[in-house]
C-alpha cells in the first residue's frame, strides 16, 4: 500500500471506531444547519460533504430535496439521532443509498456532480496535509455553490485542523471556479441561528 492508502485507512478506522463506541453523535449544530439549507430554498442537486449519523441528508431528502451525503465511514449510520430540544427532527435514516463511503479528498464523483455541495462541522476534521485536495475535489465536484460552517477549536484529537475563520476563508479564497463560497465559523452560525430564531 503506498502512504496515502496507509493513511486513509488509518482515518477511517480512527471514526469507525468511534461511532461504534458511542464517542460520536450528531452534533447539536447539524439539526439547525439542516433548517438553514432548507431555508435557502436552493434547487437542483446538492452533496452534504461529513455527513456523519445522516442527519442533514434526512431531513433534506424528506423536504424533497435531491441530496446525496459522502463521509469516511458508514458507522455513523448506525448511530440514533441525538435530540437537542429540536422540533421536527427526522425519526431515522433515509435511504441508505443516498449515502457513499469516500474520504473527502478523494471524492467518487464526476466533476461538476453537485449545484450545491455545504458542510458542517467538518473541515476541522480534516489532517492539515489533506486540505489542499479537499478544498480541490471540493471545487471539481460543484457546480454553483458550496458553504461551509467550520468549528475553530479543539476537540481531543478529533481537530487537527483548527484555524482562524479568515485562514478559512483565505484558503478557499484559492478556488479558481466561479461558484459562490460561503465559509462561516461554528460560533457565527449558532449565535445568528439564536438570533434570528
Amino acid at each position: 500500500m503506498n502512504k496515502e492508502t496507509i493513511y486513509l485507512v488509518e482515518q477511517k478506522k480512527k471514526y469507525e471506531e468511534a461511532w461504534l463506541c458511542g464517542e460520536q453523535s450528531n452534533s447539536g449544530t447539524a439539526y439547525p444547519f439542516a433548517k438553514y439549507i432548507h431555508s435557502l430554498c436552493e434547487t437542483g442537486t446538492m452533496l452534504d460533504m461529513g455527513f456523519g449519523n445522516g442527519l442533514v441528508v434526512s431531513f433534506l431528502h424528506e423536504q424533497g430535496y435531491d441530496v446525496k451525503g459522502v463521509d469516511i465511514t458508514l458507522n455513523g449510520l448506525t448511530r440514533k439521532f441525538v435530540n437537542f430540544r429540536n422540533e421536527g427532527i427526522p425519526e431515522k435514516i433515509t435511504d441508505e443509498k443516498l449515502y457513499v463511503e469516500a474520504p473527502l479528498w478523494n471524492l467518487p464523483f464526476e466533476d461538476n456532480s453537485f449545484d450545491f455541495t455545504f458542510s458542517c462541522d467538518v473541515m476541522e476534521h480534516i489532517p492539515a496535509k489533506m486540505l489542499n485536495k479537499t478544498i480541490l475535489e471540493i471545487e471539481r465536484v460543484t457546480r454553483h455553490r458550496t458553504h461551509h460552517v467550520i468549528a475553530c477549536f479543539k476537540s481531543m484529537d478529533f481537530h487537527p485542523s483548527v484555524f482562524p475563520i479568515d485562514w478559512w476563508k483565505g484558503k478557499f479564497s484559492q478556488i479558481e471556479k466561479n461558484i459562490r463560497i460561503g465559509i462561516e465559523s461554528r460560533a457565527n452560525f449558532m449565535k445568528r441561528i439564536n438570533e434570528n430564531g
